[in-house]
């Protein structure tokens, strides 16, 4: 995998003329996403991270994860996660799925130390026996909360993305709706070739 960091930012005031064009463009309405979330969930996010990623295409994904560790106290973490796209004339064959297990949210699910093991064995199943999968087909983003549990299935191509953190430091407080009322969705967003300043 080659994979590049991009500098953490509290805040990003204008234009970086230090990458492409295309780049920069995307930098800013990603952050302009983050504002409008901070704005409607009335909770700070205002810090990120960036990375861009490109997997080789040699039947490998990345294994079910979450992209926070629950349970240690930091002063801020990730809350969203946003992962934007760029792959051209991506198609079912090639692989590569998002996978998104939004029933991992469910505190229903969570195992307590009373459940006996069948208990905990039969909350784990379920916590994933729901998926929402989409293609990484270009110029689309996925937003979801960075405490759910996510995968990248094998593909056969090269796949490219950027992964976009927010960071805040209190939980967002979305209630957990059940599974037809989760808020996850994979939306097409203007191409970039075509985008204004």
């Amino acid at each position: 995998d080659f994979i590049r960091w991009m500098p953490k930012q509290k805040s990003f005031d204008g234009y970086d003329n230090t990458v492409p064009e295309g780049i920069d463009i995307l930098l800013c309405k990603l952050h302009r996403l983050r504002k409008a979330l901070a704005y409607l969930l009335e909770k700070p996010l205002y810090r990120t991270s960036i990375q861009l990623a490109r997997y080789p295409g040699d039947m490998k994904g990345y294994v079910r994860h979450r992209d926070v560790k629950l349970g240690i106290k930091e002063p801020e973490r990730r809350r969203i996660t946003v992962t934007y796209y760029c792959n051209e004339g991506w198609v079912e064959e090639y692989g590569g799925e998002f996978v998104l297990y939004p029933k991992t949210r469910d505190p229903r699910l969570v195992a307590r130390s009373t459940d006996s093991q069948e208990e905990k064995d039969r909350k784990q199943a379920e916590s994933f026996s729901v998926t929402k999968k989409f293609l990484p087909t270009a110029n689309s983003l996925a937003v979801f909360q960075s405490h759910t549990y996510h995968e990248v299935l094998p593909m056969s191509k090269p796949r490219v993305a950027f992964a976009f953190w927010m960071y805040g430091p209190q939980s967002l407080g979305l209630k957990y709706p059940g599974t037809e009322g989760i808020v996850t969705f994979c939306h097409s967003i203007k191409p970039l070739r075509q985008a204004t300043r």
